[in-house]
């Protein structure tokens, strides 16, 4: 009965702290939607009087000095970097590649053997060629040999009792049995002298076909013309390729389809001698770089093909000076100059833009520089020397000049305008500061809405714990 008594009651105390706890949290929620209502208030009225956030736009001034020095005027231009002197190596007989002894990258030396063609066909043909030589230096002693036709002795006298007629028609006879004698004789020797000649004919047509032969089976062996390095390498074993030679390579002086023409002298520096002492090469108009078996190129001297537009071709002369700079090794930069200018436009366009090549010289090279890095040139086509200062100060033929901290206008006469630079003739001296175009720049200020907004935010996180605007809800 008592324990009955004792639950009950304890009952009734977990049912009152319940009911307890409910209203706390009831009138916390109130408190919290009031307090909502207030800071929404706060924040419309905030950005009436306030407004949104404010931006601001400030004028930066900037000056130059007016210096001396050199202003060049340039233009450009983009292309890969190639070996100057290239081969186009090939086999002088047809046949099938049995062997090959570099690859692309290596560097080989004058007269190192490349490559072998199958050199079985072309034994059997100088064998057969030896044999009929040999028939026809044996045709040839058998006529020299042979006496051919003796000539007629005529007839014997006839004999002395004879009457005159009857010697008289003996007399006729004989003149014409020795006349038909002596017809056979030319005859003969006609013929003996015609089947010398041909004879010997046959003797020398068929040494010079031995030759041809003998040469062919030497070609089987491809060898290096000079030293230099192998650019490309596009043969393989078991590949059966035709008779091409060695030749320049026509796209090592031009990128141009349409080809290109030397102009003066210097269009010689890049090139000279490539392959002009090379042994045993041969010369095939319809080689291509496309069809040879392999590329070989000096890799000492290098060369640039750029195409630049038909407004900036006219400018560009030879042996006009120029900067290369090579993006893959750093950006580093190398002196070259202009060899060559293409007369003919290498292509053109969708737009219409005809573009030239123009042909550089690389006067250094960079270690780790490589055939095919991409590379842009930037060629100087006139330059002048004289005080000079940024082109955007110059505006309606004169400048604003800072002096004694008053701006002051003055006229002045330019001369060559360069990429960024120009030349001041007269008006201006060194040392003269100048005004250049104002920078604005624009700014956003954080003392608006926003800032009212924060300042709210902390003062009533902080009375409720972080509760509405802050963190998560207050412990009970």
């Amino acid at each position: 009965m008592r324990r009955a008594r004792t639950d009950s009651s304890n009952e009734k105390s977990r049912q009152q702290v319940h009911k307890g706890m409910s209203l706390r949290d009831a009138e916390r929620s109130r408190i919290t939607y009031l307090l909502a209502v207030a800071v929404v208030a706060v924040a419309i009225f905030a950005y009436s009087s306030v407004g949104p956030a404010s931006s601001q736009t400030d004028a930066v001034t900037r000056t130059a000095t007016a210096q001396y020095g050199v202003v060049q005027s340039t233009v450009s231009g983009s292309g890969t970097v190639e070996p100057a002197d290239e081969l186009n190596l090939g086999f002088k007989t047809a046949g099938t590649v049995s062997h090959i002894y570099v690859s692309a990258g290596k560097h080989v030396s004058r007269g190192q053997l490349l490559a072998e063609l199958d050199p079985k066909d072309a034994e059997v043909t100088l064998e057969q060629a030896r044999a009929a030589l040999q028939s026809a230096e044996a045709t040839l002693a058998q006529e020299e040999e042979s006496e051919g036709e003796a000539a007629g002795g005529g007839s014997a006298a006839p004999a002395g009792g004879s009457s005159s007629a009857a010697r008289a028609a003996a007399g006729g006879a004989e003149a014409l049995t020795s006349q038909t004698s002596t017809t056979r004789t030319r005859q003969s020797a006609a013929t003996r002298e015609a089947n010398l000649a041909s004879a010997r004919a046959a003797v020398s047509s068929d040494k010079l076909a031995l030759e041809s032969d003998e040469q062919a089976v030497q070609s089987t062996k491809l060898y290096a013309p000079e030293s230099g390095t192998i650019i490309t390498l596009s043969g393989e074993v078991g590949e059966t390729v035709s008779a091409t030679g060695t030749t320049k390579d026509a796209t090592a002086a031009s990128s141009s389809a349409t080809g290109s023409t030397a102009a003066g002298a210097g269009a010689g520096r890049g090139g000279a001698g490539s392959g002009a002492g090379a042994s045993g090469s041969s010369s095939s108009s319809s080689s291509s770089s496309s069809a040879a078996f392999a590329v070989l190129g000096k890799l000492g001297s290098m060369h640039l093909v750029v195409g630049l537009s038909e407004s900036e071709i006219g400018q560009v002369k030879v042996g006009q000076a120029a900067t290369v700079t090579i993006e893959a090794l750093g950006g580093a930069k190398l002196a070259a100059h202009v060899i060559e200018v293409a007369s003919l436009p290498t292509s053109s366009s969708s737009s219409g833009v005809v573009t030239y090549d123009v042909t550089l010289a690389l006067d250094q090279l960079e270690a780790g520089l490589k055939p095919g890095m991409s590379a842009t040139a930037e060629v100087i086509v006139s330059q002048e020397e004289g005080v000079s200062i940024p082109s955007s100060a110059i505006t309606g033929g004169g400048v604003t000049v800072i002096d004694a901290g008053a701006q002051v206008r003055r006229s002045v006469v330019t001369g060559l305008a360069g990429n960024s630079q120009t030349i001041i003739r007269s008006g201006l001296g060194a040392g003269e500061k100048v005004l250049l175009p104002a920078i604005t720049s624009t700014g956003t200020g954080t003392s608006g809405s926003s800032g009212v907004l924060s300042r709210l935010r902390s003062r009533i996180g902080g009375a409720l714990g972080g509760g509405l605007l802050g963190g998560g809800p207050a412990g009970g």
